[in-house]
C-alpha cells in the first residue's frame, strides 16, 4: 500500500491510496475526496489483525492547516476519519502506526504559537 497525492484543476490535491501486489503489479487505487497540501509527508500503515489501513498528513480545513488520520478497509474503501487543530496554522501528521488491539499512534507537528518553530506531536486513538 502507497499513500501520496493528485492534483486536478477542478479538485486541487487530494490524498491518492495504491494497493500493490507482491511483484509491484498495482491492483486497485483511489482518490479521495480528503484535501491534501501535497507535501511529501503523508504515510501509510497497515494492521494486519484487522485488515484496515490507516493514513496521515496534513489537510485543509476551513483554510486551516489540520493533522488527519483517516480509517480505509484493506479494500481502500473509506472508513472514518479525523483532524486535529490545536489553533495555529502549521499540524501535519508525519507518521503513523497502529497495534493489534485497535490503537493507532500518529507523530507529527503542530506550531505553539503564530510565527514560531514546531512542536512534536503524538497522539493516540482507539
Amino acid at each position: 500500500y502507497v499513500v501520496g497525492y493528485t492534483s486536478s484543476v477542478v479538485g486541487g490535491r487530494q490524498f491518492w491510496l495504491g494497493k500493490f501486489n507482491p511483484d509491484l503489479t498495482m491492483v486497485s487505487s483511489v482518490t479521495t475526496n480528503i484535501p491534501s497540501l501535497g507535501s511529501s509527508d503523508a504515510d501509510i500503515s497497515f494492521d494486519d489483525i484487522n485488515q484496515n489501513l490507516f493514513i496521515t498528513g496534513a489537510t485543509l480545513v476551513a483554510a486551516n492547516e489540520h493533522i488527519l488520520v483517516a480509517k480505509f478497509s484493506n479494500t481502500l474503501a473509506f472508513q472514518s476519519s479525523t483532524t486535529f487543530f490545536n489553533g495555529f496554522n502549521a499540524n501535519r501528521g508525519d507518521a503513523v502506526a497502529a497495534n493489534t488491539v485497535n490503537a493507532v499512534y500518529v507523530v507529527g507537528s503542530v506550531a505553539p504559537a503564530p510565527a514560531t518553530s514546531n512542536d512534536i506531536w503524538i497522539g493516540k486513538f482507539d
